[in-house]
């Protein structure tokens, strides 16, 4: 019975194994990208990184205005416009409720008229026109 073995806890000995490899790997790119000699190399594939992405903006933009096509900029720009003119509009909206609501409470409550309104025109005559009438008619 001695000379039975233990059987290998398989799940330990993966994560004892996986552990290993990510210690040695962690300390292999600290050795490296702590290093002067690897910021040169690392800087100058940036920048070129960053140069690459410049050109193909540019290009793009070629393009696209050859095809007269806006860009980027150009939608950017007409949606801050339209939200400037919605919030205008939103602005106008409340004042035209306002007058309304204003026009509302000065309107009358009773029902329509059905007569019309005695004529103003006898009576905007001035009373000099009115004595010279009154006078033809005694004559």
């Amino acid at each position: 019975m001695s000379d039975e073995k233990k059987p290998v806890d398989l799940e330990r000995a993966v994560d004892n194994m996986i552990s290993g490899m990510e210690n040695r790997l962690t300390k292999f790119g600290r050795s490296v990208l702590h290093s002067e000699k690897s910021h040169a190399p690392l800087r100058l594939a940036n920048d070129a990184y960053q140069k690459f992405q410049e050109t193909i903006n540019d290009r793009m933009e070629k393009n696209l205005n050859w095809l007269s096509m806006a860009s980027k900029a150009d939608i950017d720009g007409l949606g801050e416009r339209i939200h400037e003119v919605n919030e205008r509009l939103i602005e106008v909206e409340k004042l035209l409720k306002m007058i309304v609501n204003q026009d509302q409470r000065g309107a009358p409550t009773g029902p329509p008229r059905t007569k019309k309104a005695p004529s103003r025109a006898k009576s905007a005559k001035s009373p000099a026109v009115r004595a010279r009438k009154s006078a033809s008619r005694t004559r």
